[in-house]
């Protein structure tokens, strides 16, 4: 029992890193999801080792000896089977955790899971089995194996199977009508001891891949989601603002193909017909920052997640650098930098172990990780003892510094700012432009413009002093775009 509760600890913190979207900064940073899953593999199997020999420790103070007893290696058999357990179900869950938001109900969701096709399974099986005895009811035996074969894919009827089988060894030798020697027979736990190895690569894999996939995770969830139907778009004749029309058709005609940030006909849809983001166009070039104005949910928080490839579009695409959202998310993950609308810290950590952890993931060589960080600490305003505090402690305006600077080291060349001012004094903020702006107005060796920003916000006010252009969204769609005098035109987006 103790084993099944330790799977649904498997679940709590990769779903919590999710939920905050501290896993998805990690990935957008230039963490693989293969090196991802496998660190958390590793993590997970080593505590996995405290609850496993607490187990054997019990059954042998305890003297069970249907489990420790030395005849027909039950006792080798035992041991080796709860070992594989762990890594087995460790990867099986993770599988699962693609399936939640929550990390209590998915802890819960599993724990139950184990406990019921852990224990209800095995007997299941065995109850099949003695009824087959009865000769009208021989039939059984076929069900018997087949659903055998079938819950053997799951990690936790593999443990409660082959405990429950060991410690019935006389019965399965009455019912195989011959003697069995040792507890490797396939009668006892051979097959499911091969299962659990193989499941651990299996899963893992499978995990791997789902992640590394925006649009098979998408397709994942859908599995277990409510039938969704295509929604009826009740304004879709709605007049346009002729400087949106313009940059459609700009963005269809393939005159945007050399901006460095290319949207067309983006689309996110939740559900069966909540139009989150509605046919999004537009192009943004190297060296100009975007503001992208709207009230909470005009649909900007999901056009960066789309954009940051978190989950993939309903339908339409982007280009980030040339690269496709949809279809090359690994790509472009190496070219932005991502300062998402919530902080996504780690709470035993200080600011400057943040901004050291981002430096090395995006490949700042470990001689200048000190200095590049010193740097941008002093760039965004974080003194030298703000920085060596636990990111738990500080206020919400330098919690959003600390996301810029997480966001900008290694000077990525596309950069989106989910309403980053967010919290900070009006001197902070200040602060803030200036790092934007010079951000922006950097070159490269070759005197070319290298960086574009998307920057999110509310305030009319930060996009005037940063955006040559600025969009302003409402229910998912572009009400007006232009310059910094598109406030005039604010009526009209509002309406």
């Amino acid at each position: 029992m103790l084993c099944f509760f330790s799977a649904g600890s498997f679940a709590t913190f990769i779903v919590a890193e999710r939920q905050s979207k501290a896993k998805h900064l990690q990935t957008v940073a230039g963490v693989t999801p293969t090196a991802y899953w496998l660190s958390s593999f590793l993590w997970d199997i080593i505590n996995y080792q405290i609850p496993l020999w607490i187990v054997i420790i019990m059954l042998y103070s305890f003297d069970v000896s249907a489990f420790i007893s030395t005849e027909k290696d039950v006792a080798s058999g035992t041991i080796i089977t709860l070992m594989l357990f762990g890594p087995a179900s460790a990867a099986f869950t993770y599988c699962v955790t693609f399936l939640f938001d929550s990390p209590s109900r998915c802890n819960f969701t599993v724990i139950c899971f184990n406990f019921l096709l852990g224990l209800a399974g095995p007997l299941i099986v065995y109850i099949l089995d003695m009824l087959a005895f009865v000769p009208d009811l021989k039939h059984l035996a076929d069900i018997s194996s087949k659903v055998t074969w079938v819950l053997r894919w799951f990690p936790c009827f593999n443990l409660g199977k082959a405990l429950f089988y060991v410690i019935n060894i006389p019965v399965m030798q009455f019912t195989a009508g011959r003697s069995i020697e040792t507890v490797w027979d396939p009668e006892i736990l051979a097959n499911e001891v091969i299962f659990l190895w193989f499941e651990t690569f299996l899963y893992l894999g499978l995990a791997i891949q789902i992640d590394r996939s925006p649009r098979l995770r998408g397709i994942f969830s859908l599995l277990f989601d409510k039938c969704r139907s295509v929604p009826v778009r009740e304004n879709a004749a709605e007049l346009l603002d002729e400087d949106v029309v313009a940059e459609n058709e700009r963005v269809a005609s393939g005159e945007a193909n050399d901006d460095h940030i290319v949207l067309n006909k983006l689309t996110k849809i939740y559900g069966r017909n909540k139009v989150a983001v509605d046919d999004l166009s537009f192009g943004i070039p190297a060296g100009q920052c975007f503001g992208l104005l709207g009230t909470n949910g005009a649909g900007k928080t999901t056009t960066m997640a789309m954009l940051t490839a978190e989950f993939p579009p309903y339908s339409g695409d982007a280009w980030l650098g040339g690269y496709s959202v949809a279809i090359s998310p690994g790509e472009i993950r190496r070219r932005i930098g991502y300062c998402p609308q919530f902080d996504a810290h780690f709470t035993n950590m200080t600011g400057r172990e943040h901004i050291e952890l981002y430096a090395c993931i995006k490949g700042i060589p470990s001689s200048q990780v000190r200095d590049a960080t010193t740097a941008k600490l002093a760039e965004i305003g974080l003194s030298e003892k703000d920085s060596n505090k636990l990111s738990s402690t500080y206020s919400g305006g330098m919690k959003r510094k600390l996301s810029v600077a997480c966001a900008t080291i290694g000077q990525p060349p596309i950069v989106f700012l989910d309403e980053p001012s967010t919290g900070m004094d009006p001197v902070a903020r200040r602060e803030l432009w200036k790092v934007i702006s010079k951000m922006v107005t950097s070159v490269d060796e070759n005197g070319k413009a290298r960086t574009s920003v998307i920057l999110t916000t509310h305030s009319m006010e930060e996009c005037e002093a940063l955006c040559p252009r600025i969009a302003i969204m409402a229910n998912g769609k572009l009400k007006c775009l232009g310059s910094a005098q598109v406030r005039k035109k604010l009526t009209f987006a509002i309406n």
